[in-house]
């Protein structure tokens, strides 16, 4: 599979700059703290997730989701690390600079979204079939508590950390 990934100018809003990307379907978006990288996860198990320089869409590296899973990824607030979730129930997260994998765990099968908490000490990984949010240390990935909620499941979601530290979510 391959596909195109283009970057837009907004002022002119023509194309200043393009990619191949060996992606069958790109699904998750994030671009670091610091403009310089964007980070892209695929839907589907024979997908990638890679990096790339936002300036010229030069691939900096390309990681196997079956691997490191890819469907929703979220980026540390100082871009050292990506955290990685996907429906086969893992999570992952790499370093943001290499793609080296630096832990795995087990999250919730369906895994569909994944935050960090402001202060990058928690990671809550949406589990829509369980309808709860399952919440880990940052650091180590260890499981800390689950909350549940009136959490439909289906693939809509989507929920951020706030500064106070609580969790908004939209379903």
């Amino acid at each position: 599979f391959s596909s195109v990934i283009s970057a837009y100018d907004t002022t002119t809003y023509l194309v200043r700059a393009t990619g191949q990307i060996n992606q069958s379907h790109p699904k998750s978006l994030r671009v670091s703290p610091d403009g310089s990288v964007l980070y892209m996860g695929g839907a589907h198990f024979i997908d990638t997730l890679n990096a790339f320089r936002t300036d010229t869409l030069q691939p900096i590296f390309s990681v196997p989701t079956e691997s490191v899973f890819g469907q929703s990824i979220a980026i540390s607030f100082d871009g050292r690390y990506v955290y990685s979730v996907g429906g086969n129930g893992g999570m992952a997260i790499l370093d943001g600079v290499s793609g080296q994998l630096v832990n795995q765990v087990g999250a919730c099968v369906g895994s569909d979204g994944v935050s960090l908490s402001p202060d990058n000490r928690f990671v809550y990984v949406m589990c829509p079939f369980s309808y709860s949010i399952e919440v880990f240390d940052a650091h180590t990935l260890a499981p800390l508590g689950s909350l549940s909620g009136y959490f439909t499941p289906n693939w809509s979601m989507d929920f951020i950390g706030t500064p106070p530290g609580d969790i908004l979510v939209s379903n």
